[in-house]
């Protein structure tokens, strides 16, 4: 996985995160989990892109329009299978930690969309 792709996929789990209005506990743990299986190689600081990123997914949030595009844009940077596999299979355990409801599983549904026309 590329830096990028690392750097969009922590994006994409923040606003996964975002996706039913509630943080929870296993929600929290799983991230953290996945956040050190992604690994880094950058000049800059992970935590100053994590802190970032949930800013930026929370600004997203603030409409459907704006959800959609920070996520295509973010989806876009996975163009082979494989690294679409692996995102989607995080997406999914992260999602899944404290059960899914409909709005993630809509979520997921939209990411699998996305990674179909890549």
């Amino acid at each position: 996985m590329t830096q990028s792709q690392r750097e969009a996929l922590l994006d994409l789990l923040h606003i996964a995160m975002l996706t039913d209005s509630h943080i929870s506990l296993k929600e929290e743990s799983e991230l953290e989990r996945s956040i050190n299986a992604i690994g880094w190689d950058s000049q800059r600081p992970r935590e100053i892109h994590l802190l970032n990123s949930m800013a930026k997914a929370r600004q997203a949030t603030e409409s459907a329009e704006r959800t959609n595009e920070y996520i295509a844009t973010r989806t876009a940077k996975f163009i082979n299978a494989d690294d679409q596999n692996k995102a989607l299979s995080m997406l999914t355990s992260l999602l899944s930690s404290d059960g899914e409801g409909a709005e993630e599983i809509k979520f997921i549904a939209q990411i699998r969309e996305l990674f179909s026309h890549t």
